[in-house]
């Protein structure tokens, strides 16, 4: 019996249980409408002064990303970001994520507060269209920002800014990182051949609807492998000194990274 007793469960609260200063046996109805409707206007008040966030509106996104890896697909290199590294989109048919200078004056749309980091909003390039980037900083006068679609970065101005809709701010970023199979950046690569390397890669990869294979990879980042014509892209790119070969191998893929 000591046993038993020494081994209960502790009370969970110490009584008499008061809740709203409330005796446990008080049962008059006045005195806790009187309470309940004092908790309530505290409740009011303390939310008084916060804005309500808009609900989110519904939305159909575009088609992920195919993840499995050994899968050949078909992707768009739509910036060379280093000499090992660059980012593309994923072919699948979907129309560009683009907007005129007219679709823009046509929305009439206006920041209702200056844009701040990590928003989306609708960036004018210097081919005079606008484009969707993410800010990644910002100073009083300029911003930085990252094309979400397409991988570059590039400072601005908040009179080249203007707000994305809530539809196609909500749709997934199409810019993927992905890295070269086999290679990775010469140790003792100098700035100047680094730039050469750069614009080696432009002159082969860019622009241009590559077949690739998904090697690896780690979260969103892809090793990818080039096939058909620049099959040969990572011997051809050690064979120039811009690379050496990646001796660790390949990212193993760890599905628990996603979680």
């Amino acid at each position: 019996m000591s046993a038993m007793a020494a081994s209960r469960c502790p009370t969970p609260f110490a009584f008499p249980f008061t809740p709203l200063g409330l005796s446990l046996f008080d049962i008059d109805p006045s005195r806790i409408l009187s309470l309940l409707h004092h908790q309530t206007w505290l409740a009011e008040e303390a939310l008084r002064d916060l804005e309500v966030v808009d609900a989110l509106p519904e939305t159909v996104f575009d088609t992920p990303l195919v993840r499995e890896l050994g899968k050949i697909v078909k992707m768009l290199i739509t910036y060379v970001s280093t000499t090992t590294v660059v980012y593309a989109q994923h072919v699948d048919g979907s129309p560009p994520l683009v907007w005129t200078k007219d679709d823009v004056l046509r929305a009439k749309s206006q920041f209702k507060r200056k844009p701040h980091m990590l928003d989306i909003v609708l960036a004018h390039y210097n081919d005079g269209c606008y484009y969707r980037a993410q800010i990644i900083e910002e100073s009083d006068n300029d911003y930085k920002i990252f094309y979400v679609d397409y991988g570059n970065t590039e400072f601005v101005t908040l009179s080249a800014l203007v707000p994305c809709g809530d539809f196609d701010r909500m749709r997934p970023h199409r810019a993927v990182s992905c890295y070269i199979e086999g290679v990775v950046p010469k140790s003792s690569l100098s700035r100047k051949k680094a730039v050469e390397c750069m614009e080696y890669l432009k002159s082969k990869i860019l622009n241009v609807e590559e077949d690739v294979m998904l090697v690896s990879r780690l979260h969103d980042c892809f090793e990818i492998r080039f096939l058909g014509d620049n099959a040969d892209l990572p011997e051809n790119l050690m064979k120039r000194g811009y690379a050496q070969p990646n001796e660790d191998g390949p990212t193993p893929y760890d599905s628990d990274l996603d979680q």
